[in-house]
């Protein structure tokens, strides 16, 4: 008899908890249609919000934009009236500076100021000496070689000419035929032909002094007589020497001063 009682009491308890389930989901589910239901009615009134914001935001950009152009052409309208007054100002100022510096600078502080034209052109001389003076020095020195220097027999003697050095007036007297024609006259050089001297002097035309010298020596010539004229501040020195071939050396050299 217990058994059945208890058996219809779990009967029953079960039914009153299935009961109590499919109400608790009638409602969950009238809940979940009702807020459906509510955001569904939201949606198009956020649309139509948004559209509304969309269309004031375009409005007010093209009046702003109408506005700026509006701006802008009244400045631009008005704008070359205030260009002209801020230029004229500083034309007038700078008329006032130029009437009072005018004004302070009289015409005896103008003539005080030098002119170029009343500066003569500085005209240096950088060219000393005398064609003449120099003829003789040069002179002095051949026949001082002649007869002081006496060369080995048979020679062949070369005259290189004579260096005119930067700030000596040379005229047009050739001073190499003159310590030719002296050495010549001593009887103790041989010069050797005009020819084979042009022609030593071409092959070595450009060069420096030591191929001159092997040129000359495949000439058959023994000695070189070569001179020079320098500027020393006021006065100039004269120079005439004679090198050998063979050793290279300068065998003679003497040397003058011209006032």
């Amino acid at each position: 008899m217990s058994v059945k009682i208890w058996a219809k009491v779990s009967l029953l308890f079960l039914s009153v908890s299935v009961l109590s389930g499919c109400n608790i989901l009638t409602d969950l589910f009238h809940q979940d249609k009702k807020q459906e239901t509510r955001v569904v009615a939201e949606e198009p009134a956020v649309q139509a919000k948004t559209t509304t914001d969309k269309n004031t935001a375009k409005n007010s950009k093209k009046k702003q934009k109408k506005n700026n152009r509006t701006g802008k052409q009244q400045a631009k309208d008005n704008g070359s009236a205030v260009i002209v007054e801020k230029q004229s100002e500083p034309v007038q100022e700078e008329k006032i500076v130029e009437a009072a510096d005018a004004e302070e600078e009289t015409p005896a502080t103008i003539d005080e100021k030098p002119t170029v034209s009343s500066k003569p052109p500085v005209v240096r001389n950088t060219c000393i000496g005398n064609d003449n003076n120099i003829k003789a020095g040069f002179s002095e020195l051949s026949e001082a070689a002649g007869y002081s220097f006496q060369p080995r027999q048979p020679n062949l003697v070369m005259v290189t000419g004579i260096t005119v050095g930067k700030g000596v007036c040379k005229g047009a007297s050739s001073y190499s035929s003159i310590v030719k024609h002296n050495l010549a006259a001593s009887g103790r050089f041989t010069l050797i032909g005009n020819d084979v001297s042009q022609r030593i002097l071409k092959a070595a035309s450009g060069t420096s002094y030591a191929y001159l010298v092997r040129v000359a020596k495949s000439q058959n010539v023994d000695y070189i007589v070569s001179g020079a004229a320098i500027k020393n501040g006021n006065k100039i020195n004269l120079i005439l020497k004679i090198t050998d071939i063979k050793s290279g050396s300068t065998v003679w050299q003497k040397s003058s001063s011209l006032q």
